[in-house]
């Protein structure tokens, strides 16, 4: 049975979770929950999850970043060899040096990341992030781009620059097609591939300034100051005595979640911040209360700027399981002043 391995992949992928990759997902999870596989049961405990119920969007930040690990700053057959063992202690070992490999990869990636922030705040703000180092390490530029293109609503590319040839990835926003765009520059480049909202390219390092201007000129005239301004749609608009551990199982029919499954969002206005405070690198958690109802949340990467004493917030409610406990907690997904 292979359910499982094609769960992951699918998963890590980023494919759309609908027709038959939602079946494959939803069985497979089964599968990984109960694995009998020895680099699946090592791989959960080494990320700290043996005990806990699998989600995809659980396994997509702890068990597929140890296994793209291997293949962005060591050797793939790493994780071949783990899926393949059939020797829990040999699992074991590989499942602790792909967790380690993530370690060193995360690490990385935030180097680059903070360079690569540094130099875009010092330059104009253009319609496009272009930015190529000579030390880049290649397994993470993919990572990158993608923050800075969450982060700052723009399509990104990073590349790496080696002699006199630059090689990197791109990511998109959804209002814009990356591959059409690179088909507007294919004199400028000499290779490209990918999707509409990933790809990867090779051009050589002279060529950079020119495929940036031909990017800005063709973003300038596909795209509306509305396609470059950030949304997000809520599915409904609710107040928090609605939020209950019924509404919470009632969603988790919809799942497995996932690009092209998206959980849903539930915006509320008025909510009173109560001790807000930073955990982890820059993790926002606080209480929220409205009337009587309050319930903890959690926003990822949300620390900063602290938020005011009355907030407009989006959010996906969850349950919270934390040293063998478990409670409500909403996932803030966005939040504004209340006005």
């Amino acid at each position: 049975m292979l359910l499982d391995l094609a769960t992951l992949g699918t998963i890590a992928d980023v494919v759309p979770l609908t027709m038959e990759n939602r079946v494959i997902v939803k069985e497979g999870l089964k599968l990984i929950q109960d694995s009998r596989r020895h680099g699946i049961t090592a791989l959960k405990k080494v990320a700290g999850i043996d005990n806990r119920e699998l989600r995809s969007e659980l396994l997509s930040f702890t068990l597929i970043p140890r296994i793209n690990a291997a293949g962005r700053i060591a050797n793939a057959t790493d994780v071949v060899r783990l899926f393949l063992s059939d020797n829990s202690q040999e699992a074991a070992d590989l499942g602790i040096w792909l967790d380690r490999l993530n370690s060193e990869r995360q690490k990385i990636e935030e180097e680059v990341y903070q360079e690569a922030l540094s130099r875009l705040n010092d330059e104009e703000q253009d319609l496009v992030i272009v930015l190529s180092g000579k030390k880049w390490h290649q397994g993470v530029l993919g990572i990158v781009a993608s923050r800075l293109a969450e982060e700052f609503n723009k399509p990104a590319f990073i590349l790496a620059e080696e002699n006199d040839i630059a090689k990197g990835s791109a990511r998109s926003i959804p209002s814009f097609d990356i591959c059409k765009g690179l088909a507007q520059c294919r004199d400028i480049l000499i290779s490209f591939g990918g999707h509409k909202q990933a790809a990867g390219i090779r051009l050589r390092v002279e060529s950079i300034p020119a495929f940036k201007a031909a990017l800005q000129c063709i973003i300038k005239s596909t795209l509306s100051e509305d396609d470059l301004t950030p949304t997000l749609e809520i599915d409904a608009d609710i107040t928090l005595s609605q939020v209950n551990t019924g509404l919470v199982k009632e969603l988790s029919m919809l799942g497995p979640f996932g690009y092209g499954n998206g959980e849903p969002l539930f915006g509320s206005k008025n909510l009173a911040v109560i001790n807000p405070r930073i955990v982890g690198k820059n993790h926002l958690k606080m209480r929220l209360k409205q009337g009587t109802y309050s319930f903890d949340s959690i926003g990822f990467d949300m620390g900063t700027p602290a938020p005011p004493a009355t907030i407009d917030a989006v959010f996906t409610p969850t349950v919270n399981e934390w040293e063998g406990g478990t409670s409500l907690q909403l996932n803030l997904k966005a939040l504004r002043p209340s006005k």
